[in-house]
């Protein structure tokens, strides 16, 4: 299942960008690591068939700057 979760994660990227009001577009550089210039906290839950490349997503809560949005 390892070789699924860099997509499962470019999906909840994906989704996050299409959901954010903010002007910029966030891009996965490479998991476990990242940059610190902004930093919003999601969970997302994501029903998967990876092998037909299906995904869905069922739950979305995001914490930036002390609110959850």
């Amino acid at each position: 299942m390892e070789i699924f979760l860099s997509a499962t994660v470019e999906y909840a990227l994906h989704v996050f960008n299409l959901q954010s009001n903010d002007t910029k577009a966030y891009r996965l550089v490479r998991i476990l690591d990242s940059r610190i210039e902004q930093i919003i906290t999601c969970f997302f839950t994501i029903s998967t068939d990876p092998w037909n490349t299906i995904f869905e997503l069922w739950n979305k809560t995001c914490l930036e700057g002390g609110s959850l949005s």
